[in-house]
């Protein structure tokens, strides 16, 4: 299995939650850390005075979902085949 294959399946298996907007991966305290809205944009997530607050993925929250690794090519396909199984059903 290349890395594509695994770092996909690593994301398909992690803790999410799913909105009709977006995909938000869960940290250890179940706290969404970083997503995929459903346009394919990858985010990073922060809460600030309650609020979530979303912005592009940072360096941290990409190394943290394994796309260091990624061509951006397989980044926008990993976004892409989330979408379509959690998001457009």
């Amino acid at each position: 299995m290349n890395s594509y294959e695994q770092i996909k399946e690593s994301l398909f298996a992690a803790k999410k939650k799913i909105t009709s907007r977006a995909i938000l991966f869960l940290n250890n305290e179940n706290a969404p850390f970083a997503g995929i809205n459903k346009s394919g944009v990858w985010m990073s997530v922060t809460k600030q005075e309650g609020k979530n607050w979303y912005s592009y993925l940072a360096t941290k929250d990409e190394e943290a979902l394994g796309l260091k690794n990624l061509k951006y090519s397989e980044t926008c396909n990993l976004a892409k085949e989330m979408i379509e199984r959690f998001i457009v059903k």
